[in-house]
């Protein structure tokens, strides 16, 4: 029960999201079917870490996620290069640090959450167990369409069945 990405959907995130051909990624954390999503072994595992790619999935089979460029405990108010992509739908929402200043592009609580965008999408304590999980886009990235709270999983809450945590290291 893995995330499995088939060839195009790996070029994808390769080509789209990271925008990068020479890298390495690192398994730092993952959860699957069953078991619980805990912020403090997340904390623990890669609170530290830049360059970091987060895999979603929910039971109905919505692969998405996020790209974070900046280490988790060093939040940031604007940050150009995080964004969230739906490699279900094949798409990537750009932050866009004009929306509200006041918004950053991730945040994270080491008790509660982490979070690309304000709202936009939210990954909460225990997300495998319980419906911790949120998303409404539009509220930090670059979204145009209809749909903001069901766009990435299918519904506004939504627990995960699995979520991977990859550390990039970039070759330039």
């Amino acid at each position: 029960n893995r995330i499995h990405l088939e060839d195009n959907e790996l070029l994808f995130i390769f080509k789209e999201v990271l925008n990068r051909k020479d890298f390495t990624m690192q398994t730092k954390y993952r959860m699957s079917k069953g078991k619980s999503f805990k912020i403090h072994k997340f904390n623990k595992a890669c609170s530290e870490d830049d360059n970091t790619i987060v895999f979603c999935k929910t039971k109905n089979g919505n692969v998405f996620g996020g790209f974070n460029h900046d280490p988790w405990d060093q939040m940031t108010e604007e940050s150009t290069r995080n964004v969230i992509f739906s490699v279900t739908k094949q798409t990537v929402h750009q932050f866009n640090p004009e929306n509200d200043d006041s918004i950053p592009a991730f945040t994270y609580n080491s008790d509660l959450q982490l979070a690309f965008g304000y709202e936009d999408l939210v990954i909460g304590d225990n997300c495998g167990l319980a419906e911790s999980c949120s998303s409404r886009m539009g509220q930090a990235c670059e979204f145009n369409k209809d749909g903001e709270e069901t766009y990435l999983a299918g519904q506004p809450r939504f627990k995960l069945e699995e979520i991977c945590i990859l550390k990039c290291e970039f070759y330039d």
